[in-house]
């Protein structure tokens, strides 16, 4: 017997005969990158409104923040996914509101990974605070109080409509 054959077999009795389809891993529209869940929202507010209505996420998603990008992988992702809507900026989860040039990502994961654009952050006037990525995937550090298109990213969801448990 073929080697590939066998090993196709014994995959398919190891991981079951079902794949999980799509619609199990993250709800409609959102889109599902390693383990987590990802929409791009297309009407604009200030960092903080956008920060507050992703962590009160509809449709089953829970938990959520502007997105945190943590390594150039998720921000090609994002950018492929999402590039035909990106006609303008999109908050995404980084700021030093707290203390300047000491960037957090608001759902607490580690600053390891950075885009930002040539000259970024610039902290023009001593008032930009939230970082926004540009259509170029570059980031940029801007006003707070500004408004633009945002990104969520939540890794919880309900799975009762697959047959699943919560996770």
């Amino acid at each position: 017997m073929n080697m590939m054959f066998v090993s196709c077999i014994l995959l398919t009795f190891i991981f079951g005969f079902k794949s999980v389809s799509s619609h199990c891993l993250c709800p409609q529209p959102w889109r599902h990158y390693n383990k987590h869940c990802y929409i791009h929202v297309r009407f604009r507010l200030t960092f903080q409104e956008a920060e507050s209505w992703c962590n009160n996420l509809p449709n089953g998603v829970g938990g959520g923040h502007l997105v945190s990008i943590l390594s150039k992988e998720e921000l090609d992702f994002l950018r492929d996914t999402f590039q035909p809507v990106q006609e303008v900026v999109t908050w995404i989860g980084l700021t030093d509101l707290e203390e300047e040039n000491v960037f957090v990502w608001t759902d607490g994961s580690h600053v390891n990974y950075t885009n930002f654009d040539k000259s970024q952050p610039d902290n023009n006037r001593g008032q930009e605070h939230c970082i926004h990525m540009r259509v170029n995937g570059k980031w940029n550090d801007y006003l707070c109080f500004g408004t633009a298109f945002f990104i969520c990213k939540s890794e919880h969801w309900n799975w009762h409509s697959c047959g699943r448990p919560d996770i």
